[in-house]
């Protein structure tokens, strides 16, 4: 034999965890928005870093042009603007 539940009683009783899975579900969402956020945030970083180091050579031969550097000279600028473009770069990393 099945036992009537009134149908009053029965969603009554389902409304009591609703508010937890509501808020479970509401943090769940937010730790994935920051996970996404972080990850776009990497990618735009990525991009900054590649369009920098693809100009850093043409840098190197403008300062040798107008400042009238050695061709040694240039290669130890490009040199140092890499590795100063390598520690910016990845204190911003650390700091994220």
């Amino acid at each position: 034999m099945i036992q009537f539940i009134p149908e009053a009683r029965l969603f009554g009783e389902l409304d009591k965890p609703v508010p937890g899975l509501r808020l479970a579900l509401q943090d769940c969402g937010r730790k994935l928005a920051a996970h996404i956020r972080a990850h776009r945030r990497a990618v735009d970083e990525e991009k900054k870093k590649s369009y920098i180091e693809l100009y850093i050579p043409h840098i190197g031969i403008a300062l040798r042009e107008i400042l009238g550097f050695s061709e040694k000279t240039e290669s130890e600028i490009v040199a140092t603007l890499k590795d100063v473009l390598e520690r910016s770069r990845s204190r911003e990393m650390i700091r994220e």
